[in-house]
């Protein structure tokens, strides 16, 4: 296994590792787990015998090893993106999976992969690019039936047997290639070594999408460029078609006129000369006529009245005019602003609140009402009720620290009242327990009866009354603080589920779409939008969602005594929740920032470009300067990422996915007449970097389908460096084009 670690500076922000391949731990097939424990007896009595008794058990299992069908989850992504158009005749298509090691789990005899497995090995799976003119097959499911025994003029996988969990009347999906079609373009078993590699990428900077969490993926080139504009790629199936690949030595039946392989994915694309990769969609985000902050798009109203000036000014500010029917039936329009918002603004907002009407702002001058820190907490409400476990959790904390401050509330009242006397009696300067109160009081009433004291009688005197308890006075003096251990700390520390549903909550997740950007028109395709958060409203979120239980007066105040912790340990939650996804140690000493800001991008890289990487700075400076800490980048819906920093931002650079660099060409100009391929570095000290004026020209197969010789490719690139091996993860490091970055800034 080879590993050529690329430096930063060279290809892409972060690391990435090529890997030849990574084998299978367990090879597929069937296992018996036996175990045995042997109890042995050694006695020196009389009584007791030497005995020994071996006792075990067995459980067989399967590892199972796709084949003819894989899950949407085991494709990361492919290249060039589905259903686009874009400049793509200069590069060899690829297709990312999340499984490390698939490639290498059957060999093209159709045999489970030794683990023990050494030298070269060619992979089971290949990219098959079709052209317009070919035509591409039609795909078609069949039983595997049909594959095992194909019909007249067909030739299928040779000697196929079925797996567990595999059935003659599995379906699968099939194409059917023209033999002088596939022999044309299908790779040798020689090309099939080097056409796939594993990748190992940081994923520090990618979003927290499920497919982001590994970092280890293998990829599977073609060995064809796209030769038309519209042209389609198939992954396909090779297990047992060894005998039928070009260069085998073994002829195909005669009379065959197709070859049948499974198709596990395919997808389509253009080739034309109009650019649109990476670089070129996000650069379209930026539309100089349109703001980079979330607003409407609005138009200056010079000789307005005083309610368009309202109007305008409050379209400035972030804010949308929605339809609202009131609770007693009356339709209005009311303002509404959600938390990512085009400014910094102080936060102005008393919590808590008994109800979300508490939180309804009205301008007499315009006659309208401002809903939006309203619709957060009766939403942080909604979400909190909607999670039975978290609101039974937070009900259950809550109501627990109300009766530990009840108790400490009567502790005071009792000693209040009796303190000095009962201290007196009990003989101790400690506190007094409610437990052994009536004995201290027997005591107490034998004090004020008449008593004899140094020889003389005094009179019984009259019994000072006790303090009245009742539960509205004990709640109204549990809600100070001054028994707690700090001002804001209760005695009991809120749950870790808890916490962490709030961290969640403080970063919008569950939040719906609509209340981030509650018109369409503030974030239309190909556009980035940059926000700062009204942690206002984030307060009002979250406000809601600790309101569980808030039912009298006394519940308002011990909330309200407790509404300083309960934030902080939501930000702090807040801030260690990539953490947490990300499966990286949590920091003790979490530092949020009072500022939180971010972007919402709109795109279809989103979708095309999975793995997407950015970085934020608090400066437009270029240079190698500190990144802001992310606190949630992720997609939330299909082409849109939201990316929030702990900071305010003012730089922000995009990434390709280092895992989806591409295989590309140089094609022929006015100083090359070939296919050309410049050449990187394999020393250490400068690998990855061009070689000026190192080339090779790339090699055809004969006939026009544009099908590179892959093998003689791996030849000449090897003559040009001293390596006793040349593998795929080194052919993989000569043939990617360079990672593409879009920097946004934040005027």
């Amino acid at each position: 296994m080879t590993q050529l670690p690329i430096t930063p500076r060279i290809l892409l922000s972060g690391k990435i590792t090529f890997v030849e391949r990574f084998t299978p731990t367990l090879q597929v097939g069937r296992y018996t787990a036996r175990l045995e424990q042997q109890i042995e007896i050694n006695s020196s009595s009389a009584l007791v015998s030497d005995a020994s008794e071996t006792y075990s058990t067995s459980q067989t299992f399967y590892v199972k090893g796709e084949r003819f069908a894989l899950l949407p989850e085991d494709i990361k992504a492919v290249f060039p993106p589905d259903r686009t158009e874009g400049e793509h005749s200069d590069v060899l298509p690829h297709i990312v999976l999340t499984k490390k090691s698939l490639p290498w789990k059957w060999t093209i005899e159709n045999t489970p992969q030794s683990p023990d497995a050494s030298g070269s090995v060619p992979t089971w799976l290949a990219v098959l690019v079709f052209a317009a003119n070919d035509p591409p097959p039609n795909p078609r499911v069949r039983k595997l039936s049909e594959i095992q025994s194909p019909e007249a003029g067909v030739c299928s996988y040779k000697n196929l047997t079925f797996q567990p969990g595999e059935t003659p009347e599995t379906p699968v999906v099939t194409i059917d290639i023209p033999v002088d079609l596939f022999t044309a373009i299908a790779p040798t078993a020689e090309d099939l070594c080097h056409l796939a590699h594993a990748r190992i990428v940081e994923v520090d900077k990618k979003s927290t999408d499920p497919e982001n969490v590994s970092g280890e993926y293998s990829v599977v080139i073609a060995n064809r460029l796209p030769q038309s504009e519209h042209t389609v790629a198939h992954l396909v199936c090779l297990a047992g078609m060894k005998d039928y690949l070009p260069g085998s030595g073994q002829q195909i039946p005669a009379g065959t006129q197709y070859i049948r392989l499974v198709s596990l994915k395919s997808w389509q694309f253009i080739a034309k000369e109009e650019k649109a990769d990476f670089k070129d969609l996000l650069e379209k985000t930026v539309q100089l006529d349109q703001p980079n902050t979330l607003l409407l798009p609005s138009q200056p109203i010079s000789n307005g009245t005083a309610e368009d000036k309202a109007i305008e000014n409050a379209l400035k500010m972030g804010y949308v005019a929605l339809n609202h029917q009131s609770r007693l039936g009356d339709k209005t329009v009311s303002w509404y602003r959600g938390p990512l918002i085009p400014y910094g603004k102080e936060k102005t907002i008393a919590l808590p609140v008994p109800a979300a009407d508490a939180l309804v702002r009205y301008n007499p001058e315009t006659g309208m009402f401002d809903e939006s820190y309203a619709a957060a907490w009766q939403l942080g409400r909604l979400l909190a009720l909607q999670d039975q476990e978290f609101a039974l959790a937070l009900f259950d904390w809550k109501h627990n620290t109300q009766i530990d401050d009840i108790k400490q509330a009567e502790q005071e009242i009792i000693e209040g009242g009796l303190g000095r006397s009962l201290r007196s009696l009990n003989g101790s300067s400690t506190r007094v327990g409610v437990g052994n109160l009536l004995n201290l009081l027997a005591q107490a009433n034998t004090l004020f009866d008449s008593t004899s004291v140094a020889g003389r009688t005094t009179a019984t005197q009259p019994p000072q009354p006790l303090p009245t308890l009742n539960f509205e006075d004990l709640l109204s003096r549990a809600k100070r603080t001054s028994f707690r251990t700090t001002e804001t700390t209760p005695r009991t520390e809120l749950p870790e589920k808890v916490k962490t549903w709030l961290g969640r909550l403080r970063l919008l997740h569950g939040v719906p779409y609509p209340y981030l950007v509650p018109d369409e028109r503030m974030l239309p395709p190909e556009t980035l939008r940059f926000f700062q958060v009204d942690l206002d409203w984030i307060n009002c979120l979250t406000d809601g969602a600790f309101s569980i239980g808030r039912s009298t007066q006394g519940n308002l105040e011990q909330d309200r005594s407790l509404l300083g912790y309960f934030q902080e340990s939501a930000a702090i939650a807040a801030y260690q929740e990539r953490f947490r996804r990300l499966k990286r140690p949590i920091p003790r000493a979490a530092s949020p920032s009072n500022v939180v800001s971010g972007f919402l991008l709109h795109s279809a890289v989103v979708s095309h470009y999975p793995g997407l990487e950015v970085e934020g700075y608090d400066t437009e400076e270029t240079g190698n300067v500190p990144s802001l800490k992310l606190l949630r980048f992720e997609r939330i819906a299909p082409n849109v990422m939201l990316c929030l920093f702990n900071g305010l931002v003012k730089q922000v650079r995009i990434h390709q996915p280092p895992e989806g660099l591409h295989f590309g060409v140089d094609v022929p100009d006015s100083e090359h007449s070939n296919y050309t391929k410049l050449l990187r570095s394999l020393d250490q000290d400068t690998l990855g970097e061009s070689i000026p004026g190192k080339r090779v020209d790339v090699p055809f197969r004969t006939g026009n389908k544009q099908v590179v010789d892959i093998q003689e490719l791996a030849t000449r690139i090897k003559k040009e460096f001293t390596l006793p091996n040349f593998t795929s993860a080194e052919l993989a490091l000569e043939m990617v084009d360079g990672v593409q970055q879009v920097s946004f800034f934040n005027k």
